[in-house]
């Protein structure tokens, strides 16, 4: 075992303290040595449960297993440690709490799965199993593949657990045993008592799985989707072009489903679809990215899947030709989206980055006129406007595009229509290798040539100037100079009213 957990062991030992690791870190080495006959990868993190007291052993833990002791909260006994430099194998961190029965601890949490533990001296050794202490029949429940509450007030004591019960079910593989569905389905507005960075969490842990859109499907299912997104409640039955397959709402989960497999490289590959879905290696470590509260974008490209319509059913109209048009519902779904984040407790930044997604999902599909080779200047535009958002809302756009025709979409349609996102994306890789146009001109040269003074007119000047650099129509100093005087001699050219001068 790691060395940590040995040193934590023998710490414990001298002390004459017996400890257990309890909840997750059991689940997941019996599962884990279920699924390949083996031993399960090392838990990442664990919670370790003891008789007595916490804090003195917390206090002199850190000095012999050089560690950082966090006190989480000192009044209840819970205490973390992390190793200064883990050692391959090594968790992330231990938890310790305290309390006077281990069975009661254990009765007091969320699922059978989850309420197991294991001696710390046993737990080093190959036959831990042995000592497996499971008052509640966890061990079955996973060899069952079934995910049921430890008790009928599992899930009232805590309403998130609701939501945590739908990611469990699917991150593990587990079936959702009857009376769990039916006491979450009975309590399903509860879930407005828990605090929303709680459910914040647990829907974003959701949206990180690869089968999100399996897990919409259920939160709708067990009536909580409409309590934590009533946004998405009023997209249910709206009637889309015969373009679309689906009602807005089937398409918006639809969007999660193909962006769930477009990101999952096995998927990717050996899909005949998506395997034509232009994509660089460097992509990779892109949607690995973690934007803000600790998710990926990612995740957020399946938060902005779910949510990118949700101002269709207000923008729907139906022309006297039967024709229905969704004008201007991007920046409505912008709008609503980033009011549905907030509500979440989701950062600014997090907020920002859907919004903008959302907002420009439409521009990928628009850049070009019949989806020829999009020209320089829009290039530039598009990746301009849309900055650190670009890649990721060519990609919404792409799911996008599948969810409306659904999983098989025509031949001819499809490779013309990544045949041109390849270009954004080939061309657009090859504009952020290069460095930014130079700029011959600065701010202060502007203002000093032309004898204006700071404000907004100067960077709507160097804005225009640095568009005219990137598409090649500016290449000196003085032909800086010239363009910027055309656009100060009474905007004559489409250029000034661009530079909103």
């Amino acid at each position: 075992m790691p060395g940590f957990i040995e040193r934590l062991a023998a710490a414990f030992r001298a002390e004459g303290k017996p400890a257990w690791i309890v909840g997750g870190a059991v689940r997941d080495r019996l599962l884990g040595a279920g699924q390949t006959g083996g031993e399960a990868e090392r838990p990442r993190d664990i919670d370790l449960w003891s008789e007595a007291p916490a804090e003195p052993i917390m206090r002199e833990l850190p000095g012999l297993l050089d560690a950082t002791l966090v006190v989480l909260d000192a009044a209840r006994g819970h205490f973390r440690l992390v190793p200064r430099v883990p050692a391959r194998g090594d968790p992330q961190w231990v938890d310790l709490s305290a309390g006077q029965d281990l069975g009661a601890d254990l009765g007091r949490r969320d699922f059978t799965v989850n309420a197991m533990a294991v001696p710390l001296e046993a737990w080093i050794c190959p036959d831990y199993g042995r000592s497996l202490v499971d008052p509640f029949g966890g061990r079955a429940d996973l060899d069952a593949r079934r995910l049921r509450a430890v008790g009928p007030r599992s899930i009232a004591d805590d309403p998130v657990r609701m939501v945590r019960a739908v990611r469990f079910s699917l991150q593990f593989g587990l079936t959702m045993e009857a009376d769990t569905r039916s006491a979450i389905r009975s309590d399903a507005g509860r879930i407005r008592e828990v605090s929303a960075e709680r459910v914040r969490d647990e829907l974003f842990a959701l949206f990180a799985l690869p089968v999100a859109a399996e897990g919409i499907d259920e939160l709708d299912a067990l009536e909580l989707l409409d309590v934590i997104l009533p946004e998405l409640a009023a997209a249910k039955g709206v009637v889309q072009p015969r373009e679309h397959r689906w009602d807005v709402f089937r398409h918006s989960v639809e969007t999660v489903r193909a962006a769930g497999r477009l990101l999952d490289v096995a998927t990717r590959r050996s899909d005949p679809v998506l395997s034509r879905v232009p994509w660089r290696d460097e992509l990779n470590a892109h949607f690995a990215e973690i934007v803000s509260d600790g998710q990926t974008r990612a995740t957020l490209l399946k938060a902005a899947a779910l949510l990118h319509d949700l101002g269709k059913p207000e923008s729907r109209t139906v022309e006297p030709s039967g024709r229905i048009r969704f004008m201007g519902h991007q920046e409505t779904g912008a709008v609503l989206a980033a009011k549905a984040l907030r509500r979440l407790r989701c950062s600014r930044k997090t907020v920002m980055h859907v919004e903008a997604m959302i907002r420009h999902h439409l521009r990928p599909g628009q850049i070009s006129h019949r989806r020829e080779t999009p020209s320089d200047r829009a290039l530039f535009r598009y990746y301009r406007d849309l900055g650190g958002v670009a890649l990721d809302t060519l990609y919404l756009n792409a799911v996008d595009y599948l969810a409306a025709t659904g999983p098989v979409p025509g031949y001819a349609e499809w490779a013309e229509y990544t045949g041109m996102i390849g270009d954004i994306l080939c061309r657009g890789f090859e504009t952020r290798c290069e460095s930014k146009p130079f700029l011959l001109l600065n701010g202060h040269e502007v203002m000093r040539e032309f004898s204006l003074d700071p404000g907004p007119k100067i960077g709507a000047l160097l804005s225009a100037l640095r568009e005219a650099e990137a598409e090649g129509r500016v290449r000196s100093q003085e032909e800086a100079v010239e363009f910027l005087r055309r656009l100060q001699d009474g905007g004559k050219h489409s250029r000034a009213g661009d530079a909103g001068c």
